[in-house]
């Protein structure tokens, strides 16, 4: 309708342009613009909703001189220009700005998260340093996801725009200060830095970029890696919406699906700390990993032989799989380490090309965020999803059980086949003595 009704604007709106054209022609014989021979022109009908008073004279002493040259244009321009006065495109506007914002956070947060990769790959060699690092980097997310809490009361659970607003200046302004201490308080060695930066000069980006491509540890994770966001995004959108569906009001209660839904910013962290930091220095991250896409495969065979008539061990499941999920890709800043390291070694660089590695592991992985949704919404779409009836329901219901116990069985079993290729996996058993300067 409001498409419609717009169309039917710019429709009018060319019409009282050509008239308007064909009167000036006609008065001016085509001569040279000239202010005092033209003729008040003819006033335009009532349009759908117009400028004010004064933005509507404005508008005439500006654009009329300019729309007896060129009315076409000028009809266009003008058009354009008012787009944000009209009601009917005020979705639009918002859908515009949203996917404006969304690209731009994505963006950001893309070179965010390859410099705190390249600086962790870079930091040391060492592996219990990077052990290390990685605890602390979840103790801090533990801490940071209690935060959650008082931004549901600064933000009035959603519903104030302008809290939400200040919450997300004052995490910016926040964001902003601990970046700019970890670059100036960074310590690295100067001397070997500028030779590694000259030698990557010296090189062919192409070049490097193909020798990664390459190097078949790289293209094992990447692929590992692309499985494990679109189960890690899977679990982790879709949880409100098939324990909404495939678990019945009745059979749990509110409350109980509500502490699920909110251990889950938790648990990742818990199981990191409680789970892996013990394994870690004993059996590496590579067979922690491993047993993870074992774990992500069988279990859900179990759910699927029970059924759907035991909603609390459903529930269970959907939490633990997704604090798995999200817990193992902690991990996977240790494996790039280890895929920097072999490739510094192998083609003898002075500085390891960290930013690269990162940057095309990025550019592989990232559409699993999109692909994800997409593919499910579609599914679902095609089982009446949108629909209200009984029937359709029913049959909606069965899909997203089956969706929710099949699809992580496929991802598990191609990351079993995937990870097998990985032949980094004794490099937990590093110790100080194997230690080689890098920066």
């Amino acid at each position: 309708m409001a498409a419609a009704m717009h169309l039917e604007g710019l429709r009018r709106q060319y019409a009282v342009d050509r008239q308007r054209w064909k009167f000036l022609n006609e008065e001016t014989k085509f001569s040279k613009y000239d202010a005092t021979k033209i003729a008040e022109p003819p006033k335009a009908p009532r349009r759908v909703k117009t400028f004010s008073a004064n933005l509507n004279r404005n508008v005439q002493e500006v654009w009329w001189p300019f729309r007896t040259e060129r009315p076409y244009t000028g009809c266009l321009k003008k058009r354009l220009s008012e787009v944000d006065y009209f009601t009917q495109c005020d979705e639009l506007n918002i859908g515009i700005h949203l996917c404006f914002t969304l690209c731009a956070y994505d963006t950001m947060f893309t070179y965010i998260g390859l410099a705190q990769s390249a600086a962790f790959a870079e930091l040391s060699q060492v592996q219990e340093v990077r052990r290390t690092t990685t605890l602390s980097h979840e103790l801090t997310s533990l801490i940071t996801a209690t935060f959650l809490i008082g931004v549901q009361y600064t933000t009035s659970h959603g519903q104030s725009i302008r809290g939400m607003q200040y919450t997300a200046i004052a995490i910016a302004i926040i964001g902003f200060i601990c970046q700019r201490y970890a670059s100036n308080y960074l310590e690295l060695d100067s001397d070997m830095s500028l030779e590694g930066e000259r030698q990557l000069e010296s090189e062919d980006w192409k070049i490097i970029s193909i020798q990664v491509l390459k190097n078949k540890n790289f293209l094992a994770f990447v692929f590992m890696n692309f499985g494990q966001i679109f189960h890690k995004t899977f679990s982790s959108s879709f949880f409100n919406i098939f324990s909404r569906d495939v678990i019945p009001e009745t059979a749990l209660k509110s409350h109980f699906i509500l502490f699920s839904s909110g251990i889950m910013f938790f648990l990742p962290q818990l199981i990191v700390l409680g789970v892996f930091a013990p394994a870690l220095p004993k059996v590496g991250a590579f067979r922690i990993v491993m047993t993870s896409h074992i774990i992500t495969m069988f279990s859900p065979i179990i759910i699927y032989i029970l059924g759907m008539q035991h909603p609390y061990l459903i529930i269970l499941y959907m939490t633990i799989d997704s604090g798995l999920a999200s817990a193992t890709f902690s991990l996977f800043n240790m494996l790039v380490a280890d895929v920097i390291d072999s490739d510094t070694a192998m083609y003898n660089r002075k500085k390891p090309i960290s930013s690269i590695i990162f940057g095309l592991n990025a550019l592989f992985t990232k559409p699993a965020h999109s692909l994800c949704p997409m593919l499910v919404v579609n599914i679902l779409t095609r089982y009446g999803y949108q629909e209200t009836d009984e029937t359709k329901s029913l049959s909606v219901q069965n899909a997203e059980f089956h969706m929710l116990c099949l699809l992580p069985v496929c991802i598990g079993l191609y990351q079993i086949l995937i990870w097998s290729n990985y032949s980094l996996r004794s490099t937990h058993e590093k110790t100080e003595a194997d230690k080689t300067t890098i920066i």
